[in-house]
């Protein structure tokens, strides 16, 4: 019986980070797919937790260093990860409610963080955030609505894309 219990654990673990990895090497570092750019205020904020107030931090020094991928590898990449994605398929009807919820937050931080890079399969991304909305689950669903309008706000070229595919769902 505690091998029943560890797999669903070991596939939720895995999924996570899946999508944290994804994320790293796939993220939009340049914001190409934002309609905004951040700025040292925002940095601020989000050192010191606080959305409304900002506050200096005293000796904080940042060093950036730029990632460079050739475009032949980042093609070379999606392309290999445009047939992998969407093997995942199954998990997105999981019984275990943290696997769904978990794949939900994989599609949101693709999308979010790493347009540009996942474009390819970006569609089946959205297909699940959307199919995730009317999850038996009040935490997967919630997360859901709340990534798909997060990525109505950040991402403005999306937007109709949603609306037109959430409008397929209904149907």
């Amino acid at each position: 019986q505690e091998d029943t219990l560890r797999g669903p654990q070991l596939i939720q673990v895995s999924l996570k980070t899946l999508g944290r990895f994804l994320c790293l090497i796939l993220e939009d570092y340049e914001r190409k797919s934002r309609n905004e750019q951040a700025t040292n205020q925002d940095f601020l904020r989000l050192l010191n937790g606080k959305s409304n107030e900002v506050q200096v931090v005293p000796k904080v020094k940042l060093e950036v260093t730029k990632i460079e991928k050739s475009n032949e590898w980042m093609a070379s990449t999606t392309q290999s990860l445009t047939s992998l994605i969407p093997n995942l398929k199954s998990l997105r009807s999981s019984q275990y409610r943290d696997i769904r919820y978990e794949f939900a937050v994989l599609s949101f931080n693709l999308l979010n963080k790493c347009l540009i890079n996942v474009h390819p399969f970006s569609r089946f991304l959205l297909e699940n955030l959307i199919a995730s909305c009317d999850d038996s689950d009040e935490k997967v669903r919630n997360y859901s609505k709340k990534s798909l309008a997060k990525l109505r706000e950040n991402i403005s070229n999306l937007s109709q894309e949603i609306t037109e595919l959430f409008n397929a769902h209904l149907i």
